[in-house]
């Protein structure tokens, strides 16, 4: 967020003071009085980031921590190369290292707020629309699955500052016509860099004429090599994204199978943009009855952690005194060289598509694509643009003097206010982090490798997984250990040094374990169905009874399940499951029995008796 313009001169008063003091001391407040802002965000991100450091592993984790990388294989593969090498290598940094790993991912996070708020100040030729776009993506909360949860992060962190990194390199191949070759070609570098983190970034080639619209605004610039270097640009761009999908994506099973085959029909494409990717997204970010409550949540949980960290209170106190003084020792920008008004709209209306248009290209392209929050990281940056164009055209629209003053104060606020959401997230994180923990060293405690038999079903059943009792709603953010094949398996084979077995999981999202799908013919044949996910496979799960180990975790306890009694139409039919007499055999807290109403909605909350 650099200083792009001349700024008015400091008042007399302040003059007089600085110039009774020593030169060291007259020198530290000068900086300060011009880079406080940049304090207040390194303190906020030590806060929102670094505090609650310890959070462990997720969901896809554990796969990427211990993938195999081969660079020929992953370049023929549709695999995101980049993506691959760096997450395993710095998941490969937990748990001994994990402080360097969440230093380094959240130094990334703070390069990013910083090249964007720089690239707002370049555009609007303004400090003020640079600080409040850097603050403003700082600590996107409805986008904290892709900072914080490190398979995530690993990839959309620095997809978004390769992104960019490009859009600043074009910017200045426009306005530095003696180094226009240089910037093109640093600027497609970035872009294929970029795009072999994640896809997503693609989106960015519909923001290059935008740029290009604002920089015609410059007189002294020649509007005809413009339009050529963005045919340019947007052909090199072309012909990269072409050349990725052609050769590593078009006729990859494993890729169609994930996200479905790539389906141009217009209809399509805005019935999956509509209610695929903004309904959801925005029933979990905004909606009051679930989006809104998660952030009350992350908000109380962040004050309660706040109050329980002395280094956190100093800090965010610190945080607060330094944007009162960056309140009131901020200079207006001086609207000498100010680009023209409509200059502040094309910003204001770039920032909108880049947020619409990057939601939903090139996912909604495909049919299969999964959405989750992760994916509004990039996408917020637009939000963040456009929030600072609003605030750089109110500036220019209505003189007053402590208007800038008032607007720097709200967006400090937001800061603030998002800095420790952002806190309450990361001690989600760790508590979801603790249970899954809990969950394994139970689990391996009572079912060790030698007494597990080759080729067994493990099925948990309807794990406790709350893991905040007091704030619901951030227990329904994360996939526990037993939800996900990739956690469950990342856990067992390493402590057992043996694949010869097979999990089966389900989740809180699709009613738990579920026996829906069995029928008297499946029982007879000494099978279970249920509904659920292994490593190769999701849907119906045909399970052999003999070979099935089925456990739940209650009350920090781990018990194996006997049997069931399903009540299928008006018969009950019981399946008792042998493998639980081996584990009764060692002491194992075992469940006689669970009665199971196949067309009723499943409720532990009464335990059967323990035997």
């Amino acid at each position: 967020m650099a200083t792009t313009t001349s700024q008015q001169q400091p008042s007399s008063e302040l003059t007089t003071l600085l110039d009774t003091l020593r030169p060291a001391a007259r020198a530290a407040l000068v900086w300060l009085r011009q880079r406080g802002w940049l304090i207040v965000g390194l303190l906020s991100l030590s806060v929102g980031y670094m505090i609650v450091w310890q959070r462990g592993m997720h969901f896809d984790d554990y796969w990427l921590q211990g993938a195999p990388i081969s660079f020929t294989e992953l370049m023929f593969s549709g695999s995101r190369f980049l993506f691959s090498f760096t997450s395993t290598a710095l998941l490969d940094l937990v748990p001994q290292n994990e402080f360097l790993l969440r230093l380094l991912l959240t130094a990334n996070i703070g390069l990013n707020a910083w090249l964007l708020g720089w690239f707002v100040a370049r555009l609007l030729k303004s400090r003020l629309a640079g600080v409040i776009g850097g603050w403003l993506y700082l600590m996107p909360i409805f986008a904290a699955e892709a900072l914080l949860f490190s398979g995530a992060a690993t990839g959309y962190v620095p997809m978004v500052t390769f992104g960019l990194l490009t859009l600043h390199c074009f910017h200045r191949s426009l306005t530095q016509p003696a180094q226009t070759r240089r910037w093109l070609l640093i600027g497609v570098v970035m872009f294929t860099a970029a795009f072999n983190f994640i896809e997503q970034v693609a989106g960015i080639v519909v923001l290059l004429p935008l740029i290009t619209l604002i920089a015609a605004q410059d007189s002294a610039l020649n509007r005809r090599r413009l339009a050529r270097l963005t045919a340019i640009t947007l052909v090199s761009f072309g012909v990269i994204l072409l050349a990725h999908y052609l050769l590593f994506y078009r006729g990859n099973t494993d890729i169609n199978q994930m996200r479905g085959g790539l389906d141009l029909n217009p209809v399509g494409v805005i019935n999956r943009a509509v209610n695929s990717y903004f309904a959801p997204l925005a029933f979990t970010t905004i909606a009051p009855e679930y989006g809104l409550l998660v952030v009350r949540d992350s908000l109380a949980l962040g004050l309660e952690t706040l109050r329980a960290s002395l280094s956190a209170l100093a800090q965010m106190v610190l945080a607060g005194l330094l944007l009162l003084w960056t309140i009131i020792m901020w200079r207006r920008d001086a609207h000498t060289d100010h680009p023209p008004r409509r200059v502040g709209w094309i910003v204001l209306g770039m920032g909108l598509i880049w947020f619409g248009f990057l939601l939903v290209f090139p996912g909604a392209l495909f049919d299969g694509q999964a959405v989750t929050s992760r994916l509004l990281y990039l996408p917020l940056a637009g939000l963040a643009l456009g929030t600072a164009a609003i605030a750089w055209l109110i500036v220019r629209s209505v003189r007053v003097p402590l208007l800038e003053r008032l607007l720097i104060a709200l967006a400090g606020l937001v800061l603030i206010l998002s800095t420790i959401a952002m806190l309450g997230f990361t001690r989600a994180y760790q508590a979801r982090s603790a249970l899954d923990q809990q969950q394994a060293t139970a689990f391996l405690g009572a079912v060790p490798g030698d007494a597990l038999p080759a080729d067994t079903y493990i099925v948990p059943y309807n794990l406790d997984e709350r893991v905040l009792r007091e704030h619901d709603f951030l227990n329904r953010l994360q996939v526990g250990l037993f939800e996900n094949t990739s956690a469950a398996l990342g856990t067992l084979i390493p402590a057992y040094d043996r694949s010869d077995f097979v999990v089966v999981v389900s989740d809180r999202w699709v009613g738990g374990t579920r026996f829906d799908c069995t029928t008297p013919a499946e029982l007879d044949g000494g099978n279970l169905c249920l509904i659920g996910t292994t490593h190769r496979f999701r849907g119906n799960v045909y399970v052999p009874i003999n070979q099935m180990l089925l456990f739940t975790y209650r009350e920090q306890t781990l018990f194996i399940i006997g049997g069931l009694r399903l009540a299928i139409g008006e018969d009950i039919y019981a399946a008792d499951l042998p493998l639980a007499q081996i584990f009764r055999e060692r002491g194992v807290p075992v469940i006689e029995h669970i009665s199971v109403d196949l067309a009723a909605e499943i409720d532990l909350s009464q335990m059967p008796e323990v035997r």
